[in-house]
């Protein structure tokens, strides 16, 4: 090589040249790196370590690149099926050669917390599959898309069936949480309903920011951002925070569900900031007027500045709007005991269907033809009664 065609040693080149001394190259370093092992099974349990193969995953699954199921950080997310059983997974594959340093810490906590999980609410990690070059994560597969695609749909939720949504992120958000796991991305497109059923359960998915947190040991909390922008917490924004930012992000979730809206709105991400810091909502009468005192305050509990005067997980479960919902929930029929319908359960019914047919769009038709369906079904099998 010519003197004119050796390029001066740059601040990255330097870098490069003192990480990879001893490999003899930058590629020998990087093959280095992605032959280590990720996965830590010395801290999972018998049966999670019976999920975790060092192989490829192509001898025991076939990947359908046609059936895509979503796109991330390790590109997309598409369906395979187990040779052996016909079983469909997603699959989830990151290339470790590639993955920073910060990026394979991220994944390495994302195995260990969600082979740790077992949760009907929160989506099961069922295999992992790691050779020399790849981590495959193979998940419980969700056919009925996420939570803001359902949203999408509809533009807003009826009440009766935002409480019964947001039930079962409670539930999840509060297993998590006595597991000393903060999730710290909750938001829409981490809710992903288990089939396109009318009836489908909701799962949080992506572990992906997750921490493990026990206060005890750390009492000043957690740092360091996470999350999406909108869904932030306050605290988190701050730099200092504790399992309560999910319960911030909880909040502004509910908020979208019964307005189709984020409660913090700007041009800019420090705007929005501005408005998270202080506090800046409200509850327009053109949305909210036909949404109950009990909703508002459930969100008013949950957007509060201060983390420790914030309802927790266990304490929302307790709160009136989740107390309405009785053991025979019609939404979720989970018993065959006659529905009591009380008067105004009828009434709210009712107005939902005339504000619905307020809106042109047709595309709020499913949701009601999905109502009008569930609220035949159950005014033919249930007793209307003064509660």
């Amino acid at each position: 090589m010519a003197a004119a065609d050796v390029l001066p040693m740059g601040p990255l080149s330097r870098a490069l040249d003192v990480v990879t001394k001893g490999f003899g190259s930058a590629e020998a370093f990087l093959d280095k790196r992605a032959r280590r092992c990720i996965a830590t099974k010395s801290k999972w349990s018998s049966e999670a370590q019976s999920r975790y193969f060092r192989k490829p995953v192509e001898e025991d699954f076939e990947a359908d690149g046609s059936r895509v199921l979503g796109t991330g950080c390790s590109g997309s997310v598409v369906v395979a099926t187990q040779r052996s059983t016909g079983q469909e997974c997603a699959l989830k594959s990151y290339n470790k050669g590639v993955l920073s340093k910060s990026q394979l810490a991220m994944l390495k906590s994302e195995i260990d917390i969600n082979v740790s999980t077992d949760h009907a609410n929160i989506t099961r990690l069922l295999y992992v599959y790691e050779d020399d070059e790849t981590v495959n994560l193979l998940m419980e597969l969700c056919t009925g898309k996420d939570l803001l695609h359902r949203l999408g749909q509809t533009r807003v939720f009826p009440e009766h069936i935002a409480k019964e949504t947001t039930h079962q992120m409670l539930l999840a958000v509060d297993y998590l949480h006595k597991q000393g796991i903060v999730h710290r991305d909750i938001k829409l497109e981490n809710w992903l309903y288990d089939s396109v059923s009318d009836y489908a359960t909701l799962k949080l998915s992506d572990f992906g920011f997750s921490k493990r947190w026990d206060p005890e040991e750390d009492p000043w909390g957690l740092s360091g951002a996470a999350g999406s922008d909108p869904y932030m917490a306050p605290e988190v924004i701050s730099g200092c925070y504790t399992e309560k930012c999910d319960m911030w992000s909880l909040g502004v979730t509910v908020y979208l569900l019964l307005s189709g809206e984020f409660p913090f709105h700007g041009a800019t991400k420090s705007q929005i900031s501005g408005k998270i810091m202080a506090c800046d909502y409200n509850f327009p009468n053109a949305k909210w007027n036909h949404v109950s005192g009990h909703a508002k305050d459930f969100i008013r509990k949950l957007l509060v500045l201060n983390p420790s005067k914030r309802m927790s997980a266990a304490e929302s479960l307790q709160h009136p709007w989740m107390q309405q919902l009785s053991d025979d929930s019609w939404t979720r029929q989970l018993s065959a005991e006659p529905l009591m319908l009380s008067d105004s359960f009828c009434r709210q019914t009712t107005s939902e269907y005339k504000a619905f047919m307020t809106q042109p769009k047709s595309k709020n038709l499913p949701v009601l033809l999905r109502t009008a369906r569930r609220t035949r079904s159950a005014a033919q099998d249930c007793q209307v009664v003064k509660l």
